[in-house]
């Protein structure tokens, strides 16, 4: 998916985006734009138009959307496909709480607006998606693995499990993986003391394991060896999953192992936190369909 609101030329939408489309389906890429209720014009225009030309926009209710169908009733959730001019058997549809998944409001919203949505069985998908992975790790404490709950996937098997029992349609999970939702960083890292942590996903809890400091301030800091003890924590921990389980859990064995092994850097620890992510949640959801 797409977010147009990030990427595309403000002055012309439907160019910018289509610019974009050809060069991703050159690479053998699909990219189906992300819009929703809230967004301008010129975004749903170009969003549509690309839908008539390569497949279908993704319209995505936040969760203040979600709260107007709560007091509107089912009528009011029937514009995601007018305003796109798009057939529901052609849109993801995605109920998208964001952060509020952390929330203890967002679970009767979800629940009603599941409930009531209109052509509950057109769409060509229906994901309830979270992110309850905070902004940022600043007060979990170093040299040590702390627990984060996974609200987003305990709020969705909540959710998931009564749409079944009541014969309604069951949808799919999304959620951020192990990043929140919000990309931007609002200070600047080389006034930080950034520690080196891996997040680990789990069944009820993402583990966060912090070793060392990265660096600190303007100079300091053991650089990559800063992860090394955090590998070791996660290795030794009862609920890692093994070397063999995904690429993620064999580097993060690896540098627990092996201290001749390369430490990586951030961007590394996040790809290999992702990977395992990625894996767990698509075995966990399996479980789930096979039951």
């Amino acid at each position: 998916m797409l977010d147009t609101a990030f990427v595309i030329d403000e002055t012309d939408p439907t160019g910018g985006l289509r610019t974009i489309a050809d060069d991703a389906a050159e690479m053998g890429l699909h990219l189906v734009p992300v819009v929703s209720p809230g967004r301008d014009h010129g975004h749903t225009t170009a969003a549509a138009d690309l839908h008539r030309l390569r497949g279908a926009g993704v319209v995505r209710p936040a969760l203040s959307e979600a709260m107007a169908l709560r007091t509107a009733g089912p009528r009011g959730a029937d514009h995601p496909h007018r305003h796109l001019g798009v057939n529901p058997e052609d849109i993801d549809l995605v109920l998208d709480l964001g952060e509020e998944a952390n929330t203890e409001l967002v679970e009767s919203v979800a629940r009603f607006a599941l409930a009531n949505l209109p052509h509950a069985g057109q769409w060509r998908t229906l994901v309830l998606a979270g992110a309850a992975f905070p902004r940022d790790l600043a007060g979990v404490p170093k040299e040590q693995i702390t627990r984060i709950p996974r609200h987003d996937w305990h709020l969705y098997c909540l959710l998931a499990n009564e749409a079944s029992s009541a014969g309604q349609r069951v949808p799919t999970f999304g959620d951020y993986g192990v990043a929140h939702p919000d990309p931007t960083l609002t200070v600047n890292p080389r006034f930080m003391s950034i520690s080196g942590s891996l997040r680990y996903t789990s069944d009820d809890d993402w583990l966060v394991a912090k070793g060392g400091e990265l660096f600190k301030g303007r100079g300091g800091g053991a650089g990559g060896e800063a992860i090394r003890p955090a590998t070791q924590m996660l290795a030794l921990h009862e609920e890692f999953c093994g070397a063999d389980f995904s690429e993620g859990d064999r580097w993060i064995n690896r540098v627990a192992l092996d201290p001749a092994a390369s430490c990586g850097n951030p961007e590394r620890w996040r790809r290999t936190a992702t990977n395992h992510h990625l894996a767990f949640v698509t075995d966990r959801l399996a479980t789930r369909r096979a039951s």
